[in-house]
């Protein structure tokens, strides 16, 4: 299991060469237009801005997508350790509070398949929130 989320994190790698080689084409791309005006001519508009697209807006797009991408692998990860939790309650202790309404809510939902205590879901949701944390803090 572990190992595919290696191999995806390697081929998110490859997006951030890409996105590297877009980047050093823009610049490739801007000097050219700069030296083309100091020759006094001029590349038409339409050339430009097709390359600012391909380039710039790629990898600026390519860059939200990474980031994405390896917080979803984190979180992907970090689920695959608690498979007591559904999905949703997953997501719901990832992205609020801790709190008592959160611990009761988890509680509620885990015991209708499971018995669960209180205390128990309470250190749950501590020990999944630390782990998720300390995975987006190596990011």
């Amino acid at each position: 299991m572990k190992n595919y989320i290696k191999d995806l994190n390697e081929c998110i790698l490859d997006i951030e060469k890409a996105s590297s080689i877009l980047n050093k084409t823009e610049r490739k791309v801007l000097n050219i237009i700069d030296n083309t005006k100091l020759e006094n001519l001029d590349i038409p508009l339409e050339i430009e801005d097709k390359f600012h697209i391909a380039t710039h807006e790629t990898g600026s797009n390519l860059g939200f997508i990474i980031s994405d991408l390896k917080l979803t692998l984190k979180k992907y990860e970090v689920r695959l350790n608690y498979p007591i939790l559904s999905d949703e309650e997953f997501e719901k202790i990832t992205k609020n509070e801790f709190s008592t309404s959160l611990i009761q809510e988890i509680k509620t939902s885990i015991s209708l398949r499971t018995s669960i205590e209180l205390l128990e879901a309470s250190k749950l949701i501590k020990k999944v929130k630390k782990e998720f944390n300390i995975l987006l803090l190596k990011g």
